[in-house]
């Protein structure tokens, strides 16, 4: 099958989820790309739409074809929306000359650039993921009302590409509710295919005397409330004041600039636990790797998440977790099972299982760290593969289906 990714500002990289605006997104078509390139009979095309091939650090992976549409064209200069009409356009042109099977199109500027497309006759079947949408964001984390969160022009836009679209990938089964709930979507138009994780470089590692050390990591924005976590921390500085565990954070992702807009070194200060918090920029996935096989708990502390990709290669690493129970984070873990779910809103649950991580004997911290390493073997992206094709063949054979 000729399939097509569609892609704005995602980049074919393995880079790690903590840098870059789209972050995961970018890890994600890079896997889910090479993983379906290597399904038999399947060519695969990233058509990268806003970025320039020029970027440097690319790693473009074998039997994949990756086209560019620059964003220094001349629709570099408009807004979303305009921009978003003049790539359907070219997509228009470009696949009408030479129609892929079916286009795959990840993130919603994507999606709506292809349904702008359909709508001047494009006729392709079309299959898209969400990853994540404001609308279920105002909802599940600001408590807006559906009717509210869907007012504006961009919540409008993303629910017209679910509507449009053929058929619905959700990365998570709380994925799948969400965006049925909130935007009104049959659950039959969307199949859950989890992303997977890369066990040849997320490995256990050596288990034995690892460091005090609290590890979390993700891009620099506000839903991945690090304030919430460092909060936490100084909480559990506190408890482990009289004890001999000296224990240390690091949060991974972005770099400095964006970490001073949102004030994290300054809440460092004025929570004056300087001396025992360290960030690290966003760094590639086998440096991601090796930071969690140092550490003995890692926290996710995002209000949101569709999947939540760096909590599952923690796992992978053998490094006990503890994750808010909020959003899919509730789909991929057990409470107690390798790590914690704690209270959403409370700072102090998270504070107590951190303190209950790093007091552990090690007998059972290892007896933890061998259940997360179990839970995260499920996902694999060869895996993801096999269901995304399910998916795609059957959306082809419909498409194709006479009425």
């Amino acid at each position: 099958m000729n399939i097509t990714f569609l892609t704005h500002e995602a980049l074919p990289t393995r880079r790690a989820a903590t840098t870059r605006k789209v972050g995961g997104l970018n890890t994600i078509v890079y896997y889910l790309s090479k993983s379906l390139a290597a399904l038999p009979g399947n060519r695969i095309t990233i058509s990268c739409y806003g970025k320039d091939e020029n970027e440097t650090g690319l790693e473009i992976p074998k039997n994949v074809k990756v086209e560019y549409v620059s964003g220094n064209s001349s629709s570099s200069s408009l807004d979303i929306g305009e921009s978003c009409s003049a790539y359907a356009r070219i997509l228009k042109q470009q696949y009408s000359e030479s129609p892929p099977d079916l286009v795959y199109t990840s993130g919603s500027d994507a999606g709506y650039m292809m349904y702008l497309a359909q709508s001047n006759g494009l006729r392709v079947p079309w299959i898209h993921t969400n990853y994540a949408t404001l609308a279920v964001r105002r909802v599940r984390v600001s408590g807006t009302t559906p009717i509210d969160a869907l007012s504006d022009q961009v919540a409008k836009q993303e629910l017209t590409v679910l509507k449009h679209c053929n058929h619905i990938i959700a990365l998570s089964e709380i994925d799948k509710t969400e965006t049925c709930e909130v935007f009104g979507i049959n659950q039959d138009k969307v199949t859950v295919a989890h992303p997977g994780v890369d066990h040849s470089i997320f490995t256990p590692g050596e288990l034995h005397d690892r460091e005090y050390l609290v590890v979390s990591a993700g891009r620099m924005s506000k839903i991945k409330d690090f304030p919430f976590l460092l909060r936490s921390f100084q909480l559990a500085i506190k408890s482990l004041s009289s004890t001999p565990i000296m224990p240390k954070l690091v949060i991974i992702g972005g770099n400095q600039q964006e970490r001073d807009d949102l004030g994290l070194p300054q809440l460092v200060d004025s929570l004056n636990i300087k001396h025992f918090v360290d960030f690290y920029d966003g760094m590639g996935q086998t440096d991601l790797a090796q930071q969690f096989q140092k550490a003995r708990v890692f926290v996710g502390c995002s209000q949101h998440e569709t999947f939540g990709l760096l909590p599952v290669e923690a796992r992978a690493c053998g490094t006990p977790w503890i994750v808010r129970a909020n959003s899919s984070y509730l789909s991929s873990v057990t409470n107690g099972y390798g790590g914690f779910l704690v209270d959403n809103s409370q700072e102090r649950d998270m504070s107590d299982k951190i303190v209950t991580l790093l007091n552990l004997p090690n007998k059972q911290w290892e007896e933890m760290s061998n259940a997360a390493v179990e839970s995260a073997s499920q996902y694999t992206w060869p895996q993801t593969a096999k269901n995304c094709m399910a998916v795609f063949e059957n959306v082809s054979k419909m498409f194709l289906k006479p009425p």
